[in-house]
């Protein structure tokens, strides 16, 4: 180990040497170029897809010589360009013990920042492995991760108070700390990203985040408000997938603004308010087995491609539904069902009519195959009425049908025709051939027309004999006037 620390001591002091001039960025000595090791671009130490060990190993040594103070200051990494880590080496500190990186053998498994640590501006170009670090307030604003980067078993907390003591009588003063947040703002992600197990104490922000591959978060708590406005949003192509696994929000959690193209949530609680507002999801995707405690809120979303609520669980019942684009088709009538329900349940029965439709359709397609005549009466729903949920629909058949049964019984009357032969006669006995259009105008015609009529046609019409055509369509005006009055009571509701 000695010699390790010889070689990299050697190779620092020979750069320093070199050029005792002040990194341009900050107040370091220069390493390579106008920066220092922290700062230098780092272009020369990747050659043919092999690391400078060399230079790697210099940078995190003294990358632990800066971090071993976390117990007394904040450490501020930020801008820094960080290499290959070596992994295997048991001399450095990062990112855990590499003799024991599940922390199996120690007292208190976690690598703890007492302090604030900032990470803003930085970018990661080999993979990063967090795994069981406590950050007590980390900043990860503007962060580029090249490859993996796993924060499992990680701990997000706030920042702990402070307690100073006055040297001249020994007194101690409590500083307390401001909240502080942990942040993963406008942070790219350009390969996978692994939370699993991890608690977030703290507030945490993931807003105008850019996940180009897949970020998990199974058997994660966040026990502060979490936000992910305008998540993606900056990505052209969106191919990402979030996998919500077992995770508890108890607090506020906000997709304001997001975009997802593939997501998932299984065993997941919602313990707050749930926030969807202006939210695009590009794929299919169900809460299954999730919990809704408070208030969820899809407003003006735009979902591209269905999903699924059959097997969500709602405490409350406070779900809001306002303007939402809805393509595509859930899998199960249940979900149209539960989103009718809770529509109807705050009175917005225009939204939740468009629901039920949704429903009787996928009713009548599981119908098919199960039971043919309730397959043939919500066919015959949709025809007429659209199942109950348009007015203007019987309104054309009941006026479509006594045309038609009307116009046949012209055509029979004076010219033979036979539906049966389908063959034309010479009118018989008759000297006048009416127009159409003036039996149309006719009293015979009206009263035909007229669904509460009592009588048949007069006596001594050339139609009176036609019975059946006036049996026929006082049936079909009475089922006409039935789907009618459904769907203006359906429109009409307060």
């Amino acid at each position: 180990m000695k010699n390790v620390h010889v070689v990299v001591e050697k190779n620092i002091r020979n750069a320093v040497s070199m050029n005792n001039k002040k990194c341009c960025m900050c107040d370091r000595i220069v390493y390579e170029g106008p920066k220092c090791i922290f700062h230098c671009a780092k272009d020369t130490w990747l050659r043919n897809k092999q690391w400078d060990e060399n230079k790697c190993r210099d940078f995190w040594y003294e990358y632990g010589d800066v971090v071993s103070d976390f117990y007394t200051k904040e450490v501020d990494l930020s801008n820094t360009i960080f290499p290959h880590y070596l992994i295997g080496d048991p001399n450095l500190i990062f990112p855990v013990d590499m003799y024991d990186p599940e922390g199996l053998g120690r007292e208190d498994p976690y690598v703890t920042f007492y302090r604030p640590i900032n990470f803003s501006g930085s970018i990661f170009l080999g993979k990063v492995d967090f795994q069981f670090y406590k950050f007590k307030g980390v900043n990860f604003k503007d962060v580029i991760f090249i490859e993996d980067v796993s924060f499992k078993n990680c701990i997000f907390d706030q920042e702990e108070n402070i307690i100073k003591k006055d040297p001249r009588d020994n007194q101690s003063t409590y500083i307390p700390a401001e909240p502080m947040e942990s942040a993963f703002t406008n942070a790219s992600f350009f390969t996978n990203v692994d939370f699993r197990n991890s608690k977030f104490s703290s507030s945490v922000s993931f807003n105008n985040a850019a996940i180009i591959k897949d970020i998990i978060f199974t058997d994660v708590t966040f026990k502060n408000k979490v936000t992910f406005h305008n998540l993606n949003r900056r990505l052209k192509l969106n191919k990402s997938k979030f996998i919500f696994n077992n995770t508890k929000f108890l607090k506020l959690a906000d997709f304001w603004n997001a975009s997802f193209f593939n997501i998932s949530f299984n065993k997941t609680d919602f313990e707050e308010i749930v926030v969807f507002t202006d939210t695009i999801f590009l794929t299919y995707f169900a809460f299954k087995y999730t919990r809704f405690e408070k208030q969820l809120i899809f407003n003006r979303t735009k979902i591209m491609d269905g999903f699924d609520l059959y097997e969500a669980i709602f405490s409350s019942g406070n779900v809001v539904f306002t303007d939402i684009k809805f393509q595509g088709q859930a899998k199960h009538k249940e979900t149209y069902r539960l989103i009718k329900f809770l529509l109807e349940k705050r009175a917005n029965y225009i939204e939740a009519d468009d629901y039920y439709v949704r429903e009787m359709k996928m009713y009548r397609k599981e119908s098919f195959s199960k039971n043919k005549l309730n397959w043939i009466l919500l066919a015959f729903g949709k025809v007429i009425s659209n199942y109950g949920n348009s007015w203007i629909l019987p309104v054309f058949w009941m006026i479509f049908s006594s045309l038609m049964i009307f116009f046949y019984m012209y055509l029979h009357e004076f010219t033979k025709f036979s539906l049966l032969s389908l063959s034309w006669m010479e009118p018989e006995n008759i000297n006048i051939f009416p127009p159409f259009i003036e039996c149309l105008s006719s009293k015979e015609f009206l009263n035909f027309l007229n669904p509460f009529s009592r009588g048949t046609i007069d006596n001594g019409s050339v139609f009176s004999n036609y019975y059946w055509a006036w049996s026929s369509q006082k049936i079909i005006s009475a089922i006409g006037m039935y789907h009618l009055i459904v769907a203006l009571k359906r429109k009409t509701r307060r």
